[in-house]
């Protein structure tokens, strides 16, 4: 029900106009949101799942576990295409940051400018599909 509610406020935004949520579960076959009479609906709704299994694959093995723990200095956002692997880039990527950290490097974009400059860490952040490193300053308590 929790993604029906979602839903009904989305469309209760975008259409400007009361939506009701319809299915009670009273009956079978009941379509989930309504706008209008229940006797007669100007709009019935049916909520579906759709989402890209990939985003969803990296969500579930990334974020949806939390931050990863690495033994690092500082916090490192990362920035990724949409075909990156997260399995790879967690076998592979603590040393790589590591040595990005002991060269006191914070904002690493994968660029022309990398591969010239840093030709091998180019290739090694290319082939994991990063676009973007970042380490945001630490802030002191």
């Amino acid at each position: 029900m929790a993604g029906e509610e979602w839903a009904r406020r989305i469309l209760e935004k975008e259409l400007k106009r009361n939506v009701a949520l319809n299915d009670d579960g009273s009956m079978p076959g009941m379509y989930d949101l309504r706008v209008g009479p229940a006797d007669a609906p100007e709009m019935a709704v049916e909520c579906v799942a759709a989402v890209d299994r990939i985003l969803t694959e990296t969500w579930n093995l990334g974020p949806a576990k939390g931050p990863l723990e690495l033994a690092l200095r500082g916090d490192w956002l990362i920035t990724l295409t949409l075909s990156a692997r997260v399995n790879a880039i967690k076998q592979r990527f603590e040393p790589l940051l590591r040595e990005l950290e002991g060269r006191g490097l914070r904002d690493v974009p994968v660029d022309r400018a990398l591969n010239w400059r840093e030709p091998a860490v180019f290739e090694e952040l290319e082939s994991l599909d990063v676009t973007r490193l970042l380490r945001p300053p630490t802030r002191h308590r």
